[in-house]
């Protein structure tokens, strides 16, 4: 049996955008199972269904993605094959419609796994990846967002500690937690795990996304 399964974010969700989200996401399988249908290959049928979503601002991916500080669109995407256990992925990628083709185009090239910035933008001309003013990935709704500090449909801020929240700060195993030594807190290993990853969770959000 085959089975094409789109997932269109976590978190808030505004009840106004949840019919037109459902029928993105639906566009999305719909797009995908076309490749299929038409016997293409999976990973066809999923890049495919993905760049629905990209050009769709309701989703935080390509046009209508949540801003940097800076007020530009910076994507990510990485496409993978079971089959052979290879990767492609491109990040913080300006003036690409569809992350995803490019992330597509590094895998088929087989030299790299991950391709950043200017570095990876100059691949699309290569593949024919469709490039644009960086600006044109900008909507007014994102814009909204960034000056009221609102979090995009389909993106979930990660809840730790604000403390964590700047770079400098030890991770948790090393401070005390509410009073307790730290190498006590250290016998309970699954907690010392849990609270690490929140840690660099969170600066590495803060490092690589500069988001508000």
């Amino acid at each position: 049996m085959t089975v094409i399964a789109v997932h269109g974010g976590a978190g808030a969700e505004s009840p106004a955008d949840r019919p037109a989200r459902r029928d993105g996401v639906a566009r999305a399988v719909e797009a995908g199972w076309a490749v299929l249908d038409a016997g293409g290959h999976a990973l066809d049928a999923v890049i495919a269904a993905v760049a629905v979503l990209e050009d769709d601002p309701l989703f935080n991916a390509g046009l209508g993605s949540v801003l940097t500080v800076e007020g530009v669109v910076e994507m990510d995407a990485s496409a993978m094959r079971g089959d052979m256990l290879a990767a492609g992925a491109v990040a913080v990628v300006t003036g690409v419609r569809n992350p995803v083709r490019l992330a597509a185009a590094v895998l088929s090239e087989g030299r790299e796994v991950l391709l950043a910035g200017e570095v990876a933008r100059a691949l699309a001309a290569r593949h024919g990846v469709p490039c644009c003013p960086p600006e044109a990935l900008v909507t007014e709704e994102a814009r909204r967002r960034q000056r009221a500090h609102v979090p995009a449909p389909g993106s979930a801020p990660v809840s730790v500690p604000v403390s964590a929240r700047f770079a400098g700060v030890p991770p948790p195993d090393s401070r005390t937690d509410a009073g307790r030594p730290a190498a006590r807190r250290r016998r309970n290993p699954l907690r010392s795990i849990a609270l690490r990853l929140a840690w660099m969770v969170s600066l590495s959000e803060m490092a690589a996304r500069r988001r508000l």
